[in-house]
């Protein structure tokens, strides 16, 4: 059995973190409602970071899945637009829905990295005082075991909702790490699964709440004509990265701080 790592010994608020700078100190595994505050606060001082990489998520996505919507429609229903133009409905080709189901994973594999690409640059500036907008992709260097990653993570939770829904709540917060390790140590899909269990076994339902707060935020974000979102949205992503650095554990005892490209 594992020794439990000594937190009275880790750098605290204002104390050097990492090799890179002044990054934050440590608290320990845990769930803290009050990240939801520090995520806004390093939103706040990095806009020029957090609500750039939300547009430019949205954008490559919408950029990808355009192109790869027409393709859909011809292979589908023979039009670009999946209309041929007379009243008559269009007859569907049904041996090309494996395809086009394929097609339709493209863009939301991309979203997906995209989106945790915002995880990845929080992390680094916990980690080092420091990030920048080239840290958004990083991700994409380990892009299959991050992409197969998110599919089990969400496999899995539509599995839990088959078991009258409760049981979903507690995988989407046990696993709510998965994506974000396979990002940062190249795991595989199952290795990612199994660490972040391992990980979040016993705070499970507080990190399923911490993510269910965030996304009645991004509720609010939507009434706010939208626009809202762009402030909301990044807070989900940035708290995930603080609670991941606090189950992780510190730099200088095995782990290896993100370099700033």
């Amino acid at each position: 059995m594992e020794t439990p790592p000594d937190y009275s010994q880790y750098a605290r608020p204002g104390q050097p973190a990492g090799p890179g700078g002044g990054g934050r100190g440590y608290r320990g595994p845990g769930v803290y409602f009050d990240f939801i505050t520090d995520a806004f606060n390093m939103l706040k001082n990095n806009l020029g970071v957090y609500i750039v990489a939300v547009l430019i998520a949205g954008a490559i996505t919408i950029a990808i899945q355009f192109p790869l919507n027409i393709v859909s429609n011809i292979l589908l229903m023979g039009s670009p637009t999946g209309a041929t133009g007379s009243r008559s409905v269009p007859q569907m080709n049904y041996a090309m829905f494996p395809i086009v189901m394929i097609i339709g994973l493209i863009p939301a594999a991309i979203q997906q990295l995209l989106i945790l690409g915002i995880s990845l640059c929080a992390l680094e500036e916990a980690d080092t005082g420091q990030t920048n907008i080239n840290t958004m992709f990083t991700g994409f260097r380990n892009f299959l075991p991050v992409v197969l990653t998110n599919m089990l993570y969400i496999l899995a939770i539509y599995v839990g909702a088959i078991f009258c829904i409760v049981p979903a709540f507690f995988v989407a917060g046990a696993f709510a790490f998965a994506p974000i390790i396979s990002a940062t140590e190249g795991l595989g899909p199952v290795q990612s699964m199994q660490k972040s269990f391992s990980m979040l076994k016993t705070n499970a339902w507080a990190m399923f709440g911490f993510m269910f707060v965030c996304g009645l935020l991004n509720v609010l974000g939507l009434v706010a004509c939208c626009v809202g979102l762009l402030f909301t949205f990044p807070i989900a992503q940035i708290g995930l990265a603080l609670h991941y650095r606090e189950f992780r554990g510190p730099l200088g005892q095995g782990y290896v701080a993100p370099t700033v490209p």
